[in-house]
């Protein structure tokens, strides 16, 4: 049987060989395409390269960075911009915060040291801060992106 790490660093191998073949950070590649998701980032790289595996090597570079916070937010950003491109939505069936949940696991795998502040936000954009129908954040940097990040991560790290 194969062990769930080695198959993660055969993930994580190829995002580091093509990114090298390009001569690009991972950080640096994502830059140029500042609204594409995760998925859609493997994509344009190619030859085998998984979301999971680039996202473990932007988590990599953001540690050695001291810079998980902006990666946090800008993978926020970009989750909640191609989950709902039409903004923000309410539904009986599927609580909008679902949609999103996958970043959180992403920082909870990547950077469980900061899993409080993942969780806090999740939680905070279904309750306390709940945006209206059609909100959509126009970048990293929008008001209420900022404001969460203020309230939940800064304030606890």
């Amino acid at each position: 049987m194969i062990a769930k790490e080695d198959i993660d660093y055969g993930f994580y191998d190829r995002a580091v060989s093509e990114l090298q073949k390009l001569g690009i950070s991972a950080t640096e590649f994502m830059q140029r395409y500042p609204h594409s998701s995760k998925k859609r980032l493997a994509e344009i790289i190619g030859n085998g390269v998984t979301s999971r595996g680039l996202t473990m090597k932007l988590f990599e570079e953001a540690k050695q960075q001291l810079a998980v916070e902006a990666l946090a937010k800008e993978l926020l950003y970009r989750k909640i911009i191609n989950e709902f491109p039409e903004g923000w939505f309410e539904d009986d069936k599927i609580r909008a915060t679902i949609k999103i949940g996958g970043w959180r696991h992403d920082v909870i795998e990547f950077a469980p040291e900061f899993s409080e502040q993942a969780t806090a936000i999740i939680k905070a954009l279904a309750t306390t801060y709940r945006p209206n129908v059609g909100w959509k954040p126009s970048s990293p940097e929008d008001e209420r992106l900022q404001l969460l990040f203020a309230t939940f991560w800064a304030a606890s790290t």
